[in-house]
């Protein structure tokens, strides 16, 4: 993957977001329009919840890491592994787009 500054830009943008993960479900804030599976808010789901939240957040960390450093060898698969902390949630956690 070449590097480009403005991967720079949304690597941070990215972190930016998985650093405010958590305050973006708080207990209640399920809607009918939400893809987000009720499952989230119970109790015996949230370690599972928090746990996807630190992996994301931690992922994208590294992501801004290897771009800020320059380093295009260990870009595609730092994105790779922030893309799979979401994958992982989003399939755990998330209803599918409706027909």
């Amino acid at each position: 993957m070449a590097y480009d500054a403005k991967l720079n830009e949304n690597a941070k943008a990215i972190a930016a977001i998985a650093s405010n993960m958590g305050k973006l479900f708080p207990a209640g804030s399920g809607v009918e329009a939400s893809r987000s599976k009720p499952s989230i808010w119970d109790e015996k789901n949230k370690a599972q919840f928090d746990k996807d939240i630190a992996n994301f957040q931690a992922a994208s960390l590294q992501l801004v890491a290897a771009v800020s450093g320059g380093k295009p060898g260990e870009i595609g698969a730092a994105l790779k592994n922030a893309g799979g902390t979401c994958g992982a949630c989003h399939k755990e956690f998330r209803k599918p787009k409706k027909k």
